[in-house]
């Protein structure tokens, strides 16, 4: 009675064997070469991601550095001269003087900012104080006595009282037409 070829032939199961342990060696390959596809990939996300916080970091403090006055500005002229113009002013009482809260343009959405710039310039047109999100400077508020009293008045009207408070000063107004002292302006 013959056998049927490869039962139990020793060389057809050595040669079984010897395929089984190529195929499981091509799925180990094969599964490395996606491991390590997946880790290439993840790495290059990675390495994007970084990238885009670097960016944004950057273009944050650049944002930032635009609407911080800088030691040139140290009075509403050089506000007016030097920064973006205003959008609000309020007049306010604080420990018995009055001063004024200037509120810058917003520098963009980069940093998410829950409030304008504002700077705090006092009746003789000197800056005082600033900060670049008032939405966020509870310490700023608390400090200046949380605006209480504050009224919206226009620039022109901030510029008007400060030029009635320092005689001989030239204003300059948001559209850089010159006011000369004591209120009267030039064509």
């Amino acid at each position: 009675m013959t056998q049927p070829q490869g039962e139990n032939d020793p060389e057809a199961g050595s040669e079984r064997n010897g395929k089984q342990a190529v195929s499981r060696q091509r799925s180990a390959v094969r599964i490395r070469k996606e491991r390590m596809k997946t880790i290439s990939r993840n790495l290059l996300l990675l390495a994007m991601a970084c990238l885009v916080l670097v960016a944004w970091l950057m273009l944050s403090a650049r944002e930032e550095k635009k609407l911080k006055p800088g030691s040139a500005v140290q009075t509403i002229q050089d506000f007016l001269q030097q920064m973006p113009p205003p959008t609000r002013v309020r007049r306010f009482s604080h420990s018995n003087a009055t001063y004024y809260d200037v509120w810058g343009q917003l520098g963009g959405m980069l940093r998410f900012p829950s409030g304008p710039p504002s700077y705090i310039f006092d009746l003789t047109g000197r800056l005082v104080d600033w900060t670049y999100d008032r939405g966020e400077a509870r310490d700023y508020e608390q400090k200046w006595g949380h605006f209480k009293d504050a009224q919206f008045v226009s620039v022109q009207e901030m510029l008007q009282a400060l030029v009635g408070t320092n005689a001989g000063a030239v204003l300059l107004l948001p559209d850089r037409n010159a006011v000369a002292a004591k209120g009267t302006s030039k064509p």
